[in-house]
């Protein structure tokens, strides 16, 4: 097929490219599966960090309900795998064949830049490209995994195939950058014009607001506790100084009334020494004590 390419268009470089459509085109339906199914998986990932959490040292039981949750949601995850495996002996055939293909020594893509496409690119354009590219692709897939595996594939993938591309032939590497931009061109598509992949956006959305909803309540509800245990204490012990400042009140008030009482006793036993009638004497007559109150 790229020497049917080659004789059609005259240029190699030309004829790797078109030949990198054709085969992308020929795996498309996979690699819409696998996208599917790893949005799918990304829209169950805070529910499947919140069952790690609540079964942390309990792997079994992790496990039974995390597949118990991909069968509830119809989730099979080995859908993202499967189609990529599928299409692993093209790109392999893909590699084999571009970097060994006797045609390509010494035949120019751009005259001036890349004269050899067996050759690396000398001016290393095409690796900075693909580096550039590979970054942007990484950042376009659904993260379904923890943070450190997305940063692996974020960061670690263009690192490692940015820094082999600049040993690469030229065609290897050109036919790597084509992949990668048609592959971000379908991401772009899967993610704005693909109803089923909007649909599976809207749900995760969905689940997202309601973890950070649940975490706020939760934060909230923990707040409002320490805050009426404070409130408690505060009640508890404004209610004991009431009792304590009624029960000084009454002592005191009884007390006062008891003096008064005593008042007014001496007032009326004054006069003890009074005679009595029919008797030329005077005899004492003793106090009378009321009882305090």
């Amino acid at each position: 097929m790229l020497q049917k390419f080659q004789g059609f268009v005259g240029n190699w470089g030309i004829a790797i490219i078109l030949l990198t459509i054709v085969v992308k085109l020929l795996t498309l339906y996979w690699t819409t599966k696998s996208m599917r199914s790893m949005k799918q998986m990304a829209a169950l990932a805070p529910q499947m960090k919140a069952l790690q959490e609540k079964y942390g040292d309990d792997k079994q039981r992790q496990q039974a309900e995390t597949m118990a949750l991909y069968k509830q949601h119809g989730v099979n995850p080995v859908a993202g795998c499967l189609p990529m495996l599928l299409q692993m002996p093209v790109w392999i055939a893909l590699y084999r064949m571009l970097a060994n293909a006797g045609e390509l020594y010494r035949q120019p893509f751009i005259p001036g830049w890349i004269g050899d496409l067996t050759a690396t690119d000398p001016y290393y354009v095409l690796p900075a490209i693909l580096f550039i590219t590979m970054f942007l692709q990484t950042r376009l897939q659904p993260a379904t995994g923890d943070s450190t595996q997305q940063k692996v594939m974020q960061y670690g993938m263009p690192i490692m195939f940015g820094a082999m591309a600049f040993f690469f032939p030229s065609g290897l590497t050109l036919y790597m950058l084509t992949n990668n931009v048609l592959s971000a061109l379908h991401s772009i598509y899967m993610n704005k014009f693909d109803k089923q992949s909007m649909a599976i956006a809207a749900q995760l959305k969905k689940n997202q607001e309601v973890v950070a909803a649940a975490a706020a309540s939760a934060a909230k509800s923990g707040g409002q506790g320490g805050q009426g245990a404070q409130g408690s204490k505060k009640t508890g012990g404004q209610g004991a100084k009431r009792v304590i400042d009624a029960k000084a009140t009454e002592v005191i008030e009884g007390r006062d009334a008891g003096e008064e009482e005593d008042d007014g006793d001496e007032t009326d036993d004054a006069p003890a020494t009074a005679a009595t009638p029919g008797t030329g004497a005077a005899r004492n007559r003793p106090r009378r004590k009321k009882r305090r109150r």
